[in-house]
Parts: C-alpha cells; sequence; structure tokens
C-alpha cells in the first residue's frame, strides 16, 4: 500500500507538471493570438494611417507613439499575465504536494497499524491455538486414563471401541494441526474454530464413553462376581453331594429293614443318574465348543418344549410330543430363533434324552404339585415318548427313583453318624436361604412325584400296543409300601396322592385283590401307622384322614371324587 501511494504521488506530479507545460502553452498561445490580433489591429491602423496620414505626418507620428505605448502595454501586460500564471501553477503545486505528503503520512500510518494489529492477531491467534491444543492433550490424556481403567475391554460395546478410536484419531490430528499452526504462524479463524468445535465434540463424547467404560466394567465385575459365586456353589454342590452320597452309601449300607431288590434299584437309580452327569460334566474340558455353543441350545429346546405342556387339548399335546420327537430324531428344530439338531454332535442325542427324562420329572414338583390336573399331560408325553423311545422311559424311572426314594420305596434310615439336617437332605428336602425348607412344602412339593408316577401307571393305551409302564408297577409298588414300616407323615402322603390318581386303574385291573389290600390297610397298617403320630401337623392329619376313608370308596368299587381325565 506504501508503494502504491508512492507511486501515486510520483503521478501526481507528473500530472502538475503536464497540466503547467499545458497552460503555459495555452497562455503563451493566447498572447501570441492577442498580439497577432493587435499586430493585425496595427497593420489595419497603420494602413489607415498611411491612408489618412499621407497628408498629417504629426498624426502619423501620434499615432506611432500610441502603438508603441499600445505594444508596450500589451507586453507589459503580457509578462504580469505569465507571472500570474506562473505563480498560480506554483500554488496549485505547493498545495497538491502538500496534499500528496499528507496522504502519504496517513497511509504509511495506517499502513504501520494494520501491521500492528495484524502482528496483535496473529498473537491472538496462536494464544487460541495454544490452549485449544492444552485442551487436546488433556482430552487425549484422559481418553487413555479412561482405556486403561476399562478393566474389562472384552465387554465393551463395538461401537464403543470404534468411538475411542475415532476420538484418539481426531485429537492426535488436531494437536499436530495446531503445532504446525502454532509455529508458522499461519493459523486462521476458520481452522480454530474447526478444531475447537472437533475438540469440543471429543469432550462431550467423553461422557459416553465413561459411561460405557463404568458399565463395561460394572457387567464384568458382576459376570467375575457371578462366576466366582457360581464356582463356590459348584465347590459347595460337589461337598454337599459328596457328603450326600457318602451318608446315603452308610445309610443303605446300615439299612436292615429295607431288602435287597429295592435297595439294588435305588443304587442303580443313583449310579446311573451320576455316572451321567459325570459323563457330560467332563465335555467341559474334553469338548468345550459343545458346552458352550450346543448345550445352551439343546437345553433350551427341551425346557421350552416341556414348559409349555399343558392339558388345554389333545392337539397341544400332540405339538410337544411331535416337537419332541422331531429333536430326537435328528430334525432341525427351531427354538428362540435359533436353530439346532442332534446331528451336530455325536453326545447331542444321549444329553437330550437324560435332559428331557430329568425335566419332565421336575414337573412333578414345580407344575402337578400346584396343578394336580397336569400330571395327566406330563404323563401322556411320557407314555408317547416311551413308545418310540423306551431309553427315556428308562431314565424317567432312573430319576424317579433318585429324587424321591419312596417312589422306589425306599426309606433311607436315620443312623447315628447321620445328622437330622443331611437325613432330610437325603430324603429330598431342598435348602432355602440356607435354610430346610418346611415340612408343609415339602410334603406338597413331592405330591406332584407321586401324583405324576401313578398317572404314567394308569395312564390308557390302545389295546393293541403294550403298556410301557403299566399297573403292575403301581401294584408292586403299593404291595412293597405295605410290607415295610411307615415314616411319619412321607408315607401318608404317598399313599393318599397315589392312590387318589392311579387307584382306580388298579381297582379295575385288580378288583377283589384290590379291596383286600385296602382293608389291609385300613385295618392294620393304619394301626401301626399310629403309633408315628407325634407331631401336630395339619397336614400330616388331613393325609391320614383322607386314607380312613378309603373302605367306604372300595365297598362300592369305585372312587367318588376321583376319576380319570
Amino acid at each position: 500500500a506504501l508503494f502504491k501511494m508512492l507511486e501515486r504521488s510520483a503521478y501526481y506530479n507528473d500530472c502538475l507538471e503536464q497540466y503547467e507545460r499545458e497552460l503555459h502553452a495555452k497562455a503563451w498561445e493566447r498572447a501570441q493570438e492577442q498580439v497577432k490580433e493587435q499586430r493585425a489591429l496595427l497593420d489595419l491602423q497603420r494602413e489607415q494611417i498611411r491612408q489618412q496620414c499621407e497628408d498629417d505626418n504629426q498624426m502619423v507620428v501620434r499615432q506611432l507613439a500610441e502603438l508603441r505605448h499600445t505594444s508596450h502595454q500589451l507586453m507589459v501586460a503580457e509578462q504580469e499575465s505569465q507571472l500570474l500564471i506562473e505563480e498560480e501553477m506554483r500554488q496549485k503545486l505547493k498545495g497538491y504536494n502538500e496534499d500528496s505528503m499528507r496522504r502519504l503520512s496517513d497511509a504509511m500510518e495506517m499502513v504501520q497499524q494494520a501491521n500492528i494489529r495484524s502482528q496483535e492477531r496473529k498473537r491472538r491467534r496462536s494464544v487460541r491455538c495454544m490452549e485449544i491444543k492444552d485442551d487436546a492433550a488433556k482430552l487425549l490424556s484422559a481418553l487413555g486414563e479412561m482405556v486403561r481403567l476399562c478393566k474389562y475391554p472384552q465387554y465393551l460395546a463395538e461401537n464403543a471401541s470404534k468411538l475411542v478410536e475415532q476420538n484418539r484419531q481426531l485429537l492426535v490430528k488436531a494437536v499436530a494441526d495446531l503445532d504446525h499452526m502454532i509455529q508458522s504462524q499461519s493459523a486462521t479463524k476458520d481452522k480454530i474454530t474447526q478444531h475447537h468445535d472437533a475438540v469440543s465434540m471429543v469432550a462431550s463424547s467423553l461422557g459416553k464413553i465413561k459411561v460405557v467404560v463404568e458399565t463395561a466394567n460394572k457387567k464384568g465385575e458382576e459376570e467375575l462376581k457371578l462366576k466366582q459365586e457360581q464356582e463356590q456353589k459348584e465347590k459347595q454342590k460337589l461337598v454337599e453331594k459328596k457328603a450326600k452320597e457318602d451318608a446315603k452309601k452308610a445309610a443303605v449300607a446300615a439299612s436292615v429293614a429295607a431288602s435287597s431288590s429295592l435297595v439294588g434299584h435305588y443304587n442303580n437309580a443313583i449310579t446311573t443318574v451320576t455316572d451321567i452327569k459325570k459323563k457330560f460334566d467332563s465335555l467341559k474340558t474334553s469338548d468345550p465348543q459343545f458346552y458352550k455353543s450346543l448345550r445352551p441350545k439343546l437345553l433350551s429346546c427341551v425346557n421350552q418344549t416341556v414348559n409349555a405342556i399343558s392339558p388345554s387339548s389333545r392337539q397341544h399335546l400332540l405339538d410337544k410330543v411331535q416337537r419332541l420327537k422331531s429333536l430326537l430324531n435328528g430334525k432341525v428344530v427351531t427354538t428362540m430363533d435359533r436353530k439346532v439338531s442332534t446331528r451336530e454332535h455325536p453326545m447331542a442325542l444321549e444329553y437330550c434324552v437324560n435332559e428331557l427324562a430329568e425335566k419332565i420329572v421336575r414337573q412333578g414338583e414345580t407344575q402337578v404339585s400346584c396343578r394336580p390336573e397336569a400330571a395327566f399331560a406330563v404323563a401322556a408325553v411320557i407314555i408317547a415318548m416311551a413308545t418310540t423311545y423306551p431309553q427315556v422311559l428308562d431314565l424317567v424311572v432312573c430319576h424317579f427313583h433318585s429324587t424321591c426314594p419312596v417312589l422306589v420305596p425306599f426309606y433311607i434310615p436315620k443312623t447315628s453318624d447321620i445328622s437330622e439336617e443331611v437325613h432330610k437332605r437325603m430324603l429330598g428336602y431342598k435348602v432355602v436361604g440356607g435354610h430346610l425348607e418346611d415340612e408343609d412344602i415339602y410334603y406338597k412339593r413331592i405330591s406332584g412325584f407321586f401324583r405324576l408316577y401313578a398317572a404314567v401307571i394308569q395312564y390308557p393305551v390302545p389295546k393293541d400296543i403294550p403298556h410301557p409302564y403299566g399297573p403292575e408297577h403301581g401294584w408292586e409298588w403299593l404291595a412293597n409300601v405295605l410290607n415295610a414300616d411307615p415314616v411319619s407323615g412321607i408315607t401318608a402322603t404317598a399313599l393318599l396322592h397315589f392312590l387318589e390318581v392311579a387307584g382306580h386303574k388298579l381297582l379295575e385291573c385288580y378288583g377283589k385283590q384290590f379291596i383286600k389290600m385296602m382293608n389291609l390297610l385300613s385295618n392294620q397298617y393304619m394301626a401301626k401307622y399310629v403309633i408315628y403320630l407325634h407331631d401336630n401337623s395339619t397336614s400330616l392329619r388331613l393325609y391320614i384322614t383322607g386314607l380312613k376313608l378309603l373302605p367306604l370308596a372300595t365297598r362300592k368299587h369305585r372312587w367318588y371324587g376321583y376319576r380319570c381325565l
């Protein structure tokens, strides 16, 4: 700008000089024209004078004198005019020079102030860049600290890992760009605003990342705590199981009253269930892929199907049976939007059969104990599966005997080396909140086992198909129970619920023999049972009252109130 103003001043000087020369030339031309006009006038006058003053020399002389005087005045006037023009030009030139100098001075001052402002802007921008750089460095450090504080990165969401990496790269790029702008002093307002917005965006997302990290840590700690609790529970279960098995073995060895065949049935059931459990537990280490991937899907399919069994309609039960048969046949079954088949692993079929048998037996204490009518629906599924898969029925019976020994029937005796708590656990009492469940709850829960067992025995099948587990097993069980000494509460519960469901079938099959057995129960066995009435349990007295009513029903050869579904 200074150079431009200097060039403009020089240009103005050249213009002034040109203008002065033009003025001089114009003034000179005007003077020459005036002289020419005067001379022309003089020539005219001389001609007139010569013509007029041929006779009058005095007139000519006077006119010549006037002419000289006029010529002198013209010359003086010309000189004065030239001086005036020169003075006027000098005054204008002086004014132009002063104006140019003043403008030049103002321009230099403006350039200097502009430089000062530019330097101040650069300084402020550099300071701002340093502030943003410090903020970015702090955010980068905080981001790294958050990543280091994440103890369980495997629980971070996939988008969270991408967000952390994107923010880290953005901060690193921002720090590098800001450092370059500070060193080169090339920072602009747009670039500063852009980096400030980027750092602000990272700062706003830092809170979300912190929440995600805290959530991952919390989830990891919960998983770790849950895993530790599960390991502790498994260890406790193993210890309790070992103690229970040892106590059972000791009790079985000390039992003199029980017959050898019934003890053998009970031991076989315990051994079978234990061997199967050990066999599949070993897959945790030998085949973790099956245990972690395929096993949950198979277990979900079995549980979902068995839990859905209800006495709603015949078609409903057929659908559940068909679904279970499809699973055992190796067909692809969909459960919870996941497809599964027993052909995916050699052990899958055996695992499904065992889980199906165990789950069906557990329905006795969960579903049948609360809804007695459900026993017939579950029994229908057991019989339908047993006709095609006999191994299902074998495992169902094993789980019945191992879960509820009274169904053998086998009463585990209490010896001096077995505590009351251990003995009750051996009988099937559950631990709830660190304490054994109440007797009333226990009797109500195991009543479902007896009802389900009786429903299987009495369930009708077509005449051309042999019953896989018919009334003869119920007759044998009832005879073994009456041949043994009764146990307070348990024997009454077993007899009452068994006869409520299967009594009509035994009466139909064995007729007078069954009536004789009921008379034996009422007249002799009940008298023996009264010896054990040493408690005030309301449920136990209700069971005894129900048993005393049995002879009234048998006289008319029918069961009032208890009919086949």
